[in-house]
């Protein structure tokens, strides 16, 4: 096996395991989201980021190898070079899967910051309403009316 195809194989097991450590914080973070928990999903997405950047950096390493034929690359085997192949394709599938909980756990935020705003413009519909009330009765003249007649 040559040199190249040793790197390539190592760059593309360690960017399956990679997405594999992305795609449990990805989990743990629709947990976060579907409970509502920001104080915790807030640190969570900061020790995913780490993640992310060691991917982007195994990604730009990848980078040469997909200008360059399959056919002009020397594998020791067929076992490797289908190892390979089946880690690769292995990382695109958690990718996908990935993508798909993000878009997920958009769309629950934002259904959440709406219903957040709507419940605080209820509070101070509310609060407004007391504050009149309150206003109201220290404007209000006499508790009592007498409409009793004279007569």
């Amino acid at each position: 096996m040559s040199h190249e195809t040793e790197k390539l194989l190592d760059l593309v097991t360690q960017r399956m395991l990679v997405l594999q450590e992305l795609y449990e914080l990805s989990e743990e973070q629709m947990g976060f989201v579907r409970k509502e928990q920001v104080s915790q999903l807030l640190p969570h997405l900061a020790k995913k980021q780490k993640h992310l950047e060691k991917f982007a950096a195994l990604q730009e390493e990848l980078r040469p190898f997909a200008s360059q034929p399959a056919a002009s690359r020397r594998w020791a085997s067929e076992d490797l070079r289908q190892q390979c192949q089946e880690y690769f394709d292995e990382g695109e599938r958690l990718l996908a899967a990935m993508m798909e909980m993000e878009q997920e756990a958009e769309a629950t935020l934002m259904v959440s910051r709406d219903s957040l705003a709507e419940r605080m413009r209820q509070s101070t519909g509310s609060q407004h309403a007391a504050s009149a009330y309150r206003q109201a009765d220290e404007n209000r003249g006499p508790s009592r009316l007498d409409l009793s007649s004279s007569d």
